[in-house]
């Protein structure tokens, strides 16, 4: 079923070139991302949210190992231009866009608003608190 907005992966990246892909060991499964910069390494999400801050290497990639995947089950917040913005739960994340639906009270329906955003999200895109 296809969804307004929603993205068809054609194999482009277009993440940033220092953002290094960490995949599952075990399956190769896309976990996120280590980015290294003169501070450290930081995990991020497959759509560039940071899950810690910079540490040694090891320990960006065990956060993601725990954490990669399964944050994108949370509930997050999708900041709009000008102000304001709503609560949305994740429905696809790929390498290049994450696909989110609107989720009023927690909960998504056939008709929600549903947005597509291109990767790296920036700060629109956030845990809900």
């Amino acid at each position: 079923m296809a969804f307004p907005g929603a993205a068809r992966w054609d194999g482009s990246v277009t993440t940033p070139p220092h953002w290094t892909p960490f995949h599952r060991d075990e399956d190769g499964e896309l976990l996120g991302y280590l980015a290294t910069d003169e501070q450290g390494t930081t995990p991020l999400t497959l759509f560039g949210y940071p899950l810690a801050t910079a540490s040694d290497e090891p320990a960006a990639a065990e956060v993601l190992r725990r954490q990669g995947l399964a944050v994108l089950a949370e509930a997050w917040w999708l900041a709009e231009p000008g102000g304001g913005g709503f609560r949305v739960q994740i429905l696809s994340a790929t390498p290049d866009a994450v696909l989110v639906a609107r989720a009023d009270f927690g909960f998504v329906s056939h008709d929600s608003e549903r947005r597509r955003l291109a990767v790296p999200a920036g700060d629109r895109l956030r845990p809900y608190r």
